[in-house]
């Protein structure tokens, strides 16, 4: 069995005009608490004013040290998608510009806070480096 998902026409969150639901209840969709779904063999007919599509589960989100690696490398959005090679290097370099304005902005009695910044900005470099080859 293939479970069905309906939308009505412009709308994000499921709701639908007392029409369409009432179309929806009789051709047998149910609303579940999230959309309204049935499960069928083949395509159900289209209610009256609604999208009927097939329900593709979300896609699980990366985790872990992966994830994180990914987005400090600068090769990945926040969302785990990859970056092109333009939007990497951007990024890049507006790092090594905000850890310049860190690093000017700290005491000189901020050693260690300094030595971190310094290095990271070190290892920005080298990848801005690599990028341009």
């Amino acid at each position: 069995m293939t479970k069905w998902v309906c939308r009505a026409k412009g709308s994000l969150y499921g709701s639908a005009s007392g029409r369409a639901e009432k179309d929806m209840r009789r051709i047998g969709f149910r609303w579940d608490g999230c959309d309204w779904s049935m499960e069928s063999e083949t395509k159900p007919p289209r209610p009256w004013g609604c999208l009927v599509r097939k329900y593709r589960p979300p896609a699980p989100p990366r985790k872990g040290f992966a994830a994180a690696l990914g987005i400090l490398a600068g090769t990945h959005d926040e969302f785990g998608r990859p970056l092109q090679k333009t939007e990497a290097r951007n990024q890049l370099l507006a790092e090594r510009t905000a850890l310049e304005r860190m690093i000017d902005s700290l005491p000189e009695s901020s050693v260690i806070d300094r030595m971190s910044l310094e290095a990271r900005k070190a290892k920005v470099e080298a990848e801005l480096a690599a990028t341009e080859d």
